[in-house]
């Protein structure tokens, strides 16, 4: 367009791109980038200065850019949107419904690392309070365990790096474990001060998706629980021979490791328990 040709129009109708940039809070490099891969470029540039005007739709458009970003979409998702939806919006409706999918399931998974962040620090406050000594009461809700058993000439070490190796691979690999182990123990071997365990497992944040080898649920229900320092020598077993005497002694009880340190595993504390309704 020549720039001599209609002068009093040009003036009214356009804007160089200083003004567009004032107008719609965005730099001169960013619209001279807009233009560099065809999302936006200018109505016309002044051949002997070089300046450059758009027009008021192209106000629209540089707004439209910045809402359409703020649902998370590249420039190069809204330059295809801006092709495609000419003449038909049904391109720039199945956009979204494609934003929002992957928003839905990135939110989904940001929630999932908030709930399992509490979690963990609640772990951690938990190892703060002491209960040494005392037999408390305590209700929980189903809880799934991976474990791996213990044979009879290794040490549960030895099996941990084995139960580590097995759910690091295979089927057991895509699954959501914590950071928190879990022992199945003999209890007259713990009353003897003895902690000699059975199987060694980590818990699962979610229940399987099908129930697979090697996955055991812990039933809800209340629990009797005892803290002890297991791997040590100090513990005071006395406490719990109390209150086991002359009781049927359950026939599953759980160690399950509580951190206290984040380097030192050989001082962990473990809570015992068993549930109520088998004594």
């Amino acid at each position: 367009m020549d720039k001599s040709k209609n002068s009093s129009q040009n003036k009214n109708c356009f804007f160089s791109i200083g003004e567009v940039s004032k107008i719609c809070g965005v730099s001169v490099q960013t619209l001279r980038f807009y233009s560099s891969i065809d999302l936006i470029a200018p109505a016309w540039i002044d051949s002997s200065t070089g300046y450059r005007y758009y027009t008021q739709n192209h106000l629209q458009l540089i707004d439209r850019v910045k809402y359409l970003q703020k649902f998370g979409f590249s420039l190069k998702e809204i330059k295809t949107i801006f092709q495609n939806s000419q003449f038909n919006l049904d391109y720039l409706c199945n956009s979204m419904e494609n934003k929002l999918a992957t928003l839905e399931k990135e939110l989904s998974s940001m929630q999932y690392k908030i709930n399992e962040i509490k979690w963990y620090y609640n772990l951690f406050s938990l190892a703060a309070d002491s209960y040494q000594d005392v037999l408390f009461r305590q209700h929980f809700e189903e809880r799934y365990v991976l474990y791996i058993p213990i044979a009879n000439d290794e040490t549960d070490s030895q099996a941990y790096r084995r139960m580590l190796k097995m759910k690091n691979s295979g089927l057991y690999k895509s699954l959501n474990w914590r950071f928190q182990f879990c022992y199945s123990v003999d209890i007259n071997k713990i009353l003897d001060h003895q902690f000699i365990p059975k199987w060694v497992g980590v818990f699962l944040s979610e229940p399987p998706d099908s129930y697979q080898n090697n996955i055991l649920c812990l039933p809800s229900g209340d629990y009797f629980c005892y803290e002890a320092k297991l791997r040590t020598s100090s513990w005071n077993v006395q406490p719990l021979k109390t209150f086991l005497n002359n009781k049927t002694l359950p026939p599953q009880s759980f160690a399950i490791e509580i951190e206290n340190s984040v380097i030192d595993f050989n001082n962990s504390m473990f809570i015992i328990q068993f549930p109520v309704n088998a004594i």
